[in-house]
């Protein structure tokens, strides 16, 4: 069995490098950062020779990472194209099996904890995550998703349109504790003010059920019809990113990330802003990919949203009927924002009107 044997940092990642994939598979360690030249003491290769000879191997890796409540158990890999693989999840809790095939499904167990993985057709590695955290998002706590967010691993788990449901603590216009159904919009696409990418961008699956004036759902975005506030200063969202983000649960609260998000200053204005949000409301290109009623430049498209069915959205979190809902772009004409018509097509309407909401945020 080849090991490296010269010294390194960091820490280490284990997998099977195959020279004779059939017959005689060999562990070797692969550490993430290295201080001294790494080579394998069987062969004498050097690590960047080894990864060329999986690529030219046509090498699919399952990299597996493990629990730290897994080390010493047996774990195992199924698929097709291949015998079942067993071993021994190891002190540095990644291993790494090579599998045949292209486009395929390949399952890995352990401690009775399961996780699948599909290459595609590209040879390389493929990290897997085998620990507490569920592939139901639902059935994770806010805590364990704004953890694997921040990783960056959140796609190894969940898929867009996944959802979870909190409920509003207080009432809004006699309705009490609100059920809020979002979805995964999309993974690693909203700026954080850092310069790095949110992991997860929420967004709900209906409209809200009620707002702070009206028992239906609807609401203004201004009292008079303007959008010279633009959409961070106007009434609409002054109250989102006040009253109804204190009426989030703490676990939710704790979880959101500010983000910055692009708006027109207004529509007569081609200058876009970047103001700061934990709550927002969707520009018109996100939704759509381009801007008709609004200003180029609002960000760019969700992956959730692909046709003008997929935008149609129901009152009452869902479960209610068709409705119009706002966007945060200012609209054409000086006195009106931007919104999704109940067919799904882009429209506008005068900013003291009154409409449903459809609320996102990040973690």
């Amino acid at each position: 069995m080849g090991i490296f044997r010269k010294a390194f940092t960091g820490e280490q990642r284990v997998y099977d490098n195959p020279k004779s994939p059939a017959t005689s598979p060999y562990d070797v360690f692969l550490p993430h950062t290295v201080t001294d030249a790494v080579f394998d003491a069987e062969t004498g290769e050097t690590l960047t020779q080894i990864l060329d000879n999986m690529r030219d191997l046509a090498q699919f890796v399952l990299w597996i990472n493990f629990d730290k409540t897994m080390q010493g158990k047996i774990f195992s890999v199924t698929g097709g194209g291949m015998a079942a693989h067993n071993g021994t999840v190891p002190v540095d809790l990644s291993v790494g099996v090579t599998v045949p095939n292209a486009n395929t499904t390949y399952t890995i167990t352990c401690d009775g904890k399961t996780r699948t993985v599909t290459t595609t057709a590209f040879f390389g590695l493929y990290p897997v995550y085998l620990d507490d955290v569920s592939t139901t998002i639902a059935e994770n706590s806010w805590a364990q998703i704004a953890q694997i967010a921040e990783s960056g691993r959140a796609p190894q788990y969940w898929s867009v349109g996944d959802e979870i449901t909190f409920n509003l603590n207080g009432t809004l216009s006699g309705v009490a504790n609100q059920p809020v159904t979002m979805q995964i919009y999309g993974f690693n696409h909203d700026d954080l003010p850092n310069g790095k990418k949110a992991g997860i961008t929420f967004g709900m699956k209906g409209l809200l059920t009620a707002s702070d004036l009206n028992a239906n759902g609807t609401r203004r975005m201004e009292a008079t019809p303007t959008n010279a506030n633009s959409f961070i200063g106007s009434e609409m969202g002054i109250w989102l990113n006040g009253g109804l983000y204190n009426m989030f649960p703490s676990e939710v609260k704790t979880a959101i990330k500010d983000v910055n998000k692009k708006t027109s200053d207004k529509v007569t204005s081609t200058s876009i802003s970047t103001d700061v949000m934990k709550l927002f409301l969707f520009s018109e290109i996100e939704l759509f990919g381009f801007a008709r009623e609004s200003v180029d430049g609002e960000g760019e498209q969700y992956p959730i949203f692909t046709d003008h069915a997929s935008r149609i959205k129901l009152t009452n979190n869902s479960v209610g009927s068709i409705s119009t809902w706002w966007e945060r772009s200012p609209g054409s004409y000086g006195n009106s924002f931007c919104t999704v018509d109940i067919d799904g097509t882009p429209t506008a309407y005068n900013a003291s009107a009154t409409n449903r909401i459809c609320l996102g945020f990040c973690v």
